[in-house]
């Protein structure tokens, strides 16, 4: 990955690189126990282990794609916590990156276009 991104910075140096749905945070994901706001503990120790990956990247590219089956509050609690973790990530590498999410105009799990 870290030799992918160097080619890619070699082949497009005008570009910004870097890779979709890093960092992982996988919050508000499954059942019970993994409907939380926050990155568990062990996933943001997995992101502190993989910095090279972000300090070899120009932006922190999160995915924040929704599931129309999480109620309002629980998409908005996904999206603050995957932006939170690429935040915190953003802020450890050198200099500090900026954070683009990427966002899809339909729910993932049905394909109907987001509502309000």
């Amino acid at each position: 990955m870290e030799r992918t991104l160097l080619l890619a910075k070699q082949r497009r140096p005008l570009a910004a690189w870097g890779y979709y749905a890093f960092p992982y945070c996988f919050n508000m994901n499954g059942g019970a126990n993994a409907r939380s706001e926050n990155c568990s503990p062990e996933v943001q120790r997995e992101n502190n282990r993989i910095m090279w990956l972000f300090d070899g990247s120009d932006i922190i590219f999160p995915s924040v794609y929704l599931r129309e089956k999480l109620s309002s509050s629980e998409r908005e609690q996904l999206i603050r916590g995957r932006v939170r973790e690429a935040v915190r990530v953003a802020h450890r590498t050198k200099p500090k990156r900026k954070v683009l999410t990427y966002l899809r105009y339909v729910y993932t799990d049905t394909i109907q276009y987001l509502t309000e």
